[in-house]
């Protein structure tokens, strides 16, 4: 409600902890680095104004209507107007295609597409007297839902974006509707759902069939598990419980490694290092505002840091790195599955010398490195000398690790 220094803090069901107070300490950190900060349902009903609702509310205008410019000086004589058809956003590509001269794909690539569901809006650029040719639209998003047909809109509200954490959502039939004649309220301010039962009624009815039509049904009304493709059952482009990576990868994107996210799990590379010092990331996931993780190598020691919406911790080596191969990692014991804390790493780093081996406590899941000329063979192709291999796992066996 009050808006949020951290949104990764609501996300993680702590909202209650931004007090004003809170807020009030950071005022001078808000739009700096260590933020991610979002202005307050107040601004957000503002800025939508005179409409109903906000984002995420797909069923009234305040969650779904923005404004459109088209500029195009050599395809319309028309300069300076406004037009009122009505149009969705996926009018914009046949729009596109019929500007250009071009027919809709069947295939890309030999695969085949699914056939485009707008309306081009080419046919209003030079007529803005022209009649609606995109005359139904259905709207849904985590239950919220609406249905336009010519100038009438019937909405319901089902959940309250701001609300994460611990809301009771009514049942589906439950829902209350409203009904709009955006033709002289274009604002939906007064509902006539009263007064035209049966018109409510036929475009409760529309919405279903438009549903039905479109794959919008089964209706789910979750969040965070639609969020996680392993919950909502969506297909995953990394599988298992392990993953090896290779030095001079660059940024991969969330969905392209292991999911470690609340899960027991540890983490360990491969590297060469040179007879000079070592500096430099080995591994980071996340950031400081989004419990993320990584582990440096500076000072010549092994670093793991863990951090939260509120705090960071950090775990450091004991002893400082030698030249030659070397491995070092973290594992991570995650007891609660939805826990809202960052878990403490246990942060390790381990030579090629004997002694060292015999000094150094190694917990299972790191084994003893390799030679330095295969390790530095390995890693030359990308980014030599001192780039070698990591390794995630979430071993089964581990505490909440499924």
């Amino acid at each position: 409600m009050n808006g949020t220094f951290n949104e990764m803090i609501n996300f993680n069901g702590a909202a209650a902890l931004e007090t004003p107070e809170f807020l009030m300490a950071r005022l001078d950190e808000f739009g700096g680095p260590d933020s991610y900060n979002h202005y307050s349902v107040g601004w957000a009903h503002a800025m939508d104004t005179p409409c109903q609702w906000t984002k995420q509310v797909a069923s009234h205008w305040g969650g779904t209507r923005n404004g459109t410019i088209v500029h195009w000086p050599n395809g319309f004589t028309s300069r300076g107007q406004i037009r009122s058809q009505f149009h969705h956003v996926i009018d914009l590509a046949p729009t596109v295609l019929e500007a250009a001269g071009l027919p809709e794909p069947v295939t890309v690539n030999g695969v085949q597409q699914m056939p485009l569901q707008g309306v081009s809006m080419r046919y209003s650029f030079d007529d803005g007297h022209a009649a609606d040719r995109h005359e139904t639209q259905y709207f849904e998003m985590f239950g919220n839902r609406g249905i336009y047909h010519k100038g009438w809109t019937a909405v319901t509200k089902h959940k309250t974006p701001w609300i994460l954490i611990g809301e009771q959502a009514p049942a589906f039939d439950d829902d209350v509707w409203e009904l709009y004649d955006t033709t002289a309220d274009w604002s939906q301010a007064r509902d006539l759902s009263r007064d035209h039962p049966d018109k409510l009624h036929e475009l409760q009815r529309l919405w279903l069939i438009e549903a039905t039509r479109y794959g919008v049904l089964p209706l789910d009304d979750r969040v965070g598990e639609r969020l996680n493709p392993e919950l909502a059952g969506r297909p995953m482009l990394i599988t298992g419980n392990s993953q090896l990576l290779f030095g001079g990868m660059g940024r991969l994107s969330e969905h392209a490694v292991v999911s470690i996210k609340n899960k027991s799990h540890s983490v360990t590379a491969e590297v060469v290092a040179d007879d000079g010092p070592a500096d430099g990331v080995i591994i980071a996931q996340g950031g400081s505002i989004a419990a993320g993780a990584c582990m440096p190598r500076t000072a010549s020691r092994s670093i793991a840091t863990t951090s939260s919406a509120f705090s960071t911790s950090t775990s450091r080596a004991t002893s400082s790195f030698p030249p030659g191969s070397i491995r070092c990692g973290w594992s991570s014991p995650t007891t609660t599955a939805a826990s809202a804390r960052a878990a403490q790493s246990a942060c390790i780093s381990t030579a090629t010398s004997a002694a060292r081996d015999a000094s150094m406590p190694r917990p299972p899941w790191c084994s003893p490195p390799t030679t330095r000329a295969t390790l530095a063979e390995r890693a030359a192709p990308w980014s030599p000398p001192s780039t070698g291999r990591t390794t995630t796992g979430s071993p089964a066996s581990s505490t909440g690790s499924r």
